[in-house]
């Protein structure tokens, strides 16, 4: 599966697909919560707003295409990539 192929799936094959996928890093703020989940190569985001302005996105990426502030929380997402 590609990250484009995820971003088109429906809400609720996406959250399904993350039952099995493995956590890679959380970061924790006041208006929000990030998440980092792993499916074979591909890499899923999970926003989720404390203050209900999103309720939750979802956005898949390649590892090349990762937003650098988990880069910065997880030095272990390059490790982990490779090794699975």
């Amino acid at each position: 599966m590609t990250p484009e192929e995820f971003n088109c799936l429906e809400k609720d094959q996406q959250k399904f697909l993350l039952c099995d996928a493995d956590k890679i890093c959380e970061n924790s703020g006041e208006l929000f919560k990030e998440e980092l989940f792993k499916i074979d190569n591909v890499f899923i985001e999970v926003k989720i707003s404390y203050l209900n302005r999103f309720r939750r996105q979802i956005k898949a990426y390649a590892l090349s295409q990762i937003p650098v502030t988990y880069l910065l929380f997880s030095t272990h997402i390059t490790a982990k990539s490779v090794n699975n």
